[in-house]
């Protein structure tokens, strides 16, 4: 038996590119702002309230936590935005 091929595989790449510009974009804009989160949890959820009104559409955090690509750059920017002397997550 032959897997059938995607035929949405287009339109969910496009899909997946647009939100993570928006996420690039918001995560840009927190940066510039004094707007501290407590652990990563807290920060997909701001980002999926902003996706929430950017779309129109629902969006919850655990979407962004469990696709890779956007965990990636919420982990990043969590990582990055630790103030000096924070423990570290990979000592």
């Amino acid at each position: 038996m032959t897997k059938k091929k995607n035929t949405f595989a287009p339109w969910q790449e496009a899909s997946q590119v647009r939100r993570e510009d928006i996420i690039d974009e918001y995560l840009e804009v927190l940066g510039k702002t004094r707007v501290k989160v407590r652990n990563v949890t807290a920060l997909a959820e701001l980002v999926a309230s902003h996706i929430k009104k950017v779309e129109g559409a629902p969006c919850d955090k655990a979407t962004l936590m469990r696709n890779n690509r956007y965990k990636k750059k919420l982990l990043t920017y969590y990582a990055d935005s630790l103030t000096p002397g924070s423990k570290a997550l990979n000592p």
